[in-house]
């Protein structure tokens, strides 16, 4: 019999939540395992593994009358570096090494849209190999959840990217999966990744033709810090971005429930999708992280939903 130990975790909904189900531990027989994972000898290429995985996911969204996702190398490529931490390190989180969640990685690496993310990591005492059963498995286990159809039928999702890696550890096969969604609704000046109190900041959009302006959200959490693998591995079983503080109205029929951040100067045109806003940073927001948030209603949607994020450290 061969011990097997699945942890699956995704990140949810309009604010996204990581939900963390206990790791599940089965042993399993030879013959159980093929049914499952299938034969080593038959591996798909990485390529072929992700094309497969877009394509089911295009299914369940197709299914539930949802726009199909386009490839994109960028989150691809954000997949791929976050699976390889993952499966060599030992670790199942949505952060890495250095502390950041999907919505700072993607950032760093240039993003300026909304992200969300699935993933999975496989440990078993078997010889693992990258085949259509294992790929097909994988989807299973995020159907199954409700946490994780909720993330694959995001509404507002526009672009997809996913990554397989495998690592032998001493006869323990790791294998880690990851899946981003994105939200590409916008051209977004990119923010630097720390300002300093009293710097000004200046955010500039334009929202592709068929979106409709909502506002723009300013949420505040503690920055980020390193987590070692065991902190890694004993993450809080969700986690959520921060909720607003302030609100900024970009449609300008729209009435915020918060304050406008204090010296925000926010000049919108609705009509024609684009705002600029230019804010000092007040300096009780030191040591924290203000994370931007883009609100508008996509084409066909009647939801306002989150379609862009991006998160400044904010120094003394």
């Amino acid at each position: 019999m061969f011990r097997l130990c699945i942890f699956l975790l995704a990140i949810l909904g309009l604010w996204p939540r990581m939900v963390c189900a206990a790791p599940q531990e089965e042993l399993l027989s030879r013959s159980q395992l093929l049914e499952l994972y299938g034969d080593p000898q038959q591996a798909l290429s990485p390529a072929e593994a992700e094309e497969l995985l877009l394509k089911l996911t295009n299914h369940e969204r197709e299914q539930a009358g949802l726009g199909r996702l386009m490839p994109l190398e960028l989150a691809g490529y954000m997949a791929r570096r976050h699976a390889a931490d993952m499966a060599r390190q030992g670790y199942s989180a949505h952060f890495d090494t250095e502390g950041l969640n999907p919505v700072e990685r993607y950032n760093r690496l240039g993003g300026t849209d909304y992200v969300q993310e699935n993933l999975i990591l496989l440990e078993i005492e078997w010889p693992l190999g990258l085949t259509e059963r294992l790929v097909r498995s994988f989807q299973r286990e995020w159907l199954d959840s409700p946490e994780h159809l909720r993330t694959m039928l995001s509404p507002q999702a526009t672009h997809f990217g996913c990554a397989f890696e495998l690592v032998d550890d001493n006869g323990i096969w790791r294998m880690a999966a990851v899946s981003e969604f994105v939200s590409e609704h916008g051209d977004y000046g990119r923010l630097p990744q720390q300002l300093r109190c009293g710097e000004r900041l200046v955010l500039s959009g334009q929202l592709r033709p068929g979106t409709e302006p909502g506002y723009i959200g300013v949420g505040l959490q503690d920055s980020p810090r390193p987590l070692s693998i065991a902190e890694l591995n004993a993450v809080a079983p969700y986690y959520i971005l921060p909720q607003e503080s302030y609100q900024l109205a970009i449609d300008r029929e729209l009435s915020g429930e918060l304050p406008r951040p204090p010296g925000a100067a926010l000049d919108p045109e609705a009509a024609a999708g684009t705002f600029h806003l230019e804010l000092e940073i007040p300096a009780d927001w030191a040591g924290r992280t203000a994370y931007f948030y883009i609100f508008a209603w996509p084409e066909g949607d009647g939801e306002l939903r989150c379609v862009a994020c991006q998160a400044v450290v904010m120094n003394i």
